[in-house]
């Protein structure tokens, strides 16, 4: 969207009275002179019915060298006060007319993002009802394990080109604020904020004790409600302690290979090598598709959730990804 500059402002320099009279200046000297003449006149006993002509020719000397000018001025500067009001009155009402446009495309782009990126009471109702959301992502979709973290502000895609900054000798508040009409709508208030678990192959969540699981649930429940198990796998490497932590993800569909033989659900270091043998194939087999210049259709897609990393970071697979976290297709 375009905003255009507002119309200039006319210059309202206080020129002196005297030097707007400009050429009157002769006419005033000139009635000086002629009433200098009729005062002699008058003095050497010429009566007034002699001199009213030239009386008549003095006010009229007068009124245009001094009078004139002084209406003149008073109408120009009325002219200029009633230009100034209507260019106040009609670029004020520009700009209301452009941010009632941007208030809509930020709405708009504000509906957008909450239907792609759902809070969680919308994910279970689409989990309820199966609608069009339930299992809807899939590879390579833009949106794909993109999890939602909260609400916030978040960039706008709308561009705005407004006037930009600039050095000048006078001040001008519509001119001002056609700068500021940019700013005010860079972001989209109380938007998803959001994160790619594909984008980011390795992620780690920093979240208050008080509300850590909950937390991490909630976006567990985004990931299963919106990718079915034939697009993304899960896999859990935790310990005894804290496996009831993830009891209620052993019976989802996602957690067991395509063929139902491996569960990818390990408490120990035994377990967690076990899977991770099933993986490092997995992988191998998505690395002979790049090499092979296949459409990289990375199907399923793995993402383990590692609680206890002190524990299986020696794991091979664990390891790998850590150290070549941007070369590890799918997952």
């Amino acid at each position: 969207m375009v905003v255009d500059s507002p119309p200039g402002a006319e210059g309202d320099e206080k020129t002196p009275f005297w030097l707007t009279l400009g050429s009157s200046i002769i006419m005033l000297a000139s009635s000086v002179v002629m009433g200098a003449n009729i005062y002699s006149n008058l003095a050497a006993g010429s009566g007034i019915w002699r001199v009213l002509p030239q009386i008549i020719m003095l006010v009229a000397l007068l009124f245009g060298s001094v009078i004139i000018p002084k209406i003149t001025r008073n109408y120009q500067k009325k002219k200029r006060k009633e230009r100034e009001a209507l260019r106040q009155k009609k670029y004020s009402e520009y700009l209301a007319s452009k941010e009632r446009e941007l208030t809509l495309y930020l709405k708009d782009e504000l509906q957008i993002l909450n239907s792609r990126y759902l809070s969680i009471d919308n994910c279970l109702l689409a989990l309820e009802k199966k609608n069009a959301y339930f299992w809807s992502r899939q590879y390579p979709d833009e949106d794909f394990l993109t999890i939602r973290l909260g609400i916030g502000k978040t960039p706008s895609k709308i561009d705005v080109r407004a006037p930009e900054k600039h050095f000048s000798l006078s001040e001008d508040n519509l001119l001002e604020q056609s700068y500021q009409i940019k700013d005010k709508y860079l972001n989209v208030d109380g938007a998803p904020i959001t994160a790619s678990l594909k984008d980011n192959s390795i992620t780690s969540l920093v979240v208050d004790n008080t509300y850590r699981e909950k937390y991490i649930n909630s976006i567990i429940l985004q990931l299963l409600i919106m990718h079915s198990s034939m697009d993304l796998k899960i896999a859990i490497f935790t310990n005894e302690t804290s496996k009831k932590r993830w009891e209620y993800l052993k019976y989802t569909p996602h957690i067991f290979s395509n063929d139902k033989t491996y569960r990818f659900f390990a408490t120990n270091l035994e377990d967690a090598k076990y899977i991770s043998n099933y993986l490092e194939e997995e992988l191998k087999n998505y690395r002979e598709k790049e090499k092979e210049d296949e459409e990289k259709k990375y199907i399923p897609y793995y993402l383990i959730i590692v609680d206890d990393y002190k524990n299986y970071k020696t794991i091979a697979l664990i390891n790998e990804m850590v150290k070549n976290k941007n070369n590890i297709p799918g997952f």
